[in-house]
């Protein structure tokens, strides 16, 4: 397995030993090059180690994780969040199919994140350019998610995505509005929480529509039609927000 070079930055001690401790057990291939207190020195190990991969905590004193990266004037490394906040800029990160890692860390969690990247392929890999064009938004717009699978990973317009379905084995179906579906190794409830709760809204445990790609409901049945024509039940405890979703 090739090695991946990285460097942690964390103001907490404990937090550095602790992502030490884990990497060197569950994830040997992953090479510690240093780690730092702060935005400075986190700064200078980058320039001086060119890591595959930078564990960035978010909230430190002084400069938080984000003005680091945006200070960087290149940013051919991929970053994983380890921090105690789930906030907006985390959901930025999300959608640039870049990772974190909450605290306290989960080695699956981990062993997960550290498992997309190839070293091999860094200099190739668009979700690099898609980061660093975010970091330099003041308003960042989302319009587009990127979608990861066995096979790779792919960039999709929100719009074209007519509805998700779950599936048994924490992962579920994109369907589109090319007629295409594609299947990715994440839970619905993962893209639930990250897509914009305007457009989309889980309708059952089993599926969550665009709303923009509905074409009629029917109130006594709880039947709606999606614009590829699949037809598909709002469960009776949904139906009163589902209606007042397609309302507003």
């Amino acid at each position: 397995m090739n090695k991946i070079r990285a460097v942690l930055i964390d103001d907490e001690n404990d937090s550095i030993e602790v992502m030490k401790m884990l990497l060197s057990k569950h994830c040997p291939h992953v090479e510690i090059m240093g780690w730092a207190n702060s935005v400075d020195t986190g700064f200078k190990i980058i320039k001086e180690h060119s890591p595959h991969l930078v564990f960035l905590d978010v909230e430190m004193p002084g400069k938080s994780g984000f003005e680091l990266l945006r200070e960087l004037p290149e940013k051919n490394f991929h970053v994983i969040m380890v921090t105690g906040y789930e906030n907006y800029a985390i959901k930025a990160i999300k959608y640039s199919a870049l990772d974190y890692i909450l605290k306290p860390v989960d080695v699956e969690d981990l062993k997960n994140a550290v498992a997309k990247l190839d070293p091999l392929k860094l200099s190739s890999d668009p979700r690099l350019a898609h980061f660093g064009a975010l970091l330099k938004e003041d308003t960042p717009v989302y319009d587009k998610l990127m979608i990861s699978s066995l096979e790779g990973f792919k960039n999709i317009n929100l719009s074209n995505i007519i509805y998700m379905e779950s599936k048994s084995g924490n992962y579920c179906i994109f369907h589109l509005s090319n007629g295409s579906s594609e299947v990715v190794t994440k839970s619905m409830s993962h893209f639930e929480k990250l897509l914009p709760k305007d457009n989309f809204y889980r309708i059952h445990r089993s599926h969550l529509v665009n709303l923009n790609s509905v074409l009629s409901y029917e109130n006594t049945t709880g039947e709606l039609v999606l614009t590829n024509m699949q037809k598909l039940l709002v469960s009776v405890r949904k139906r009163s927000e589902f209606k007042k979703k397609m309302n507003a």
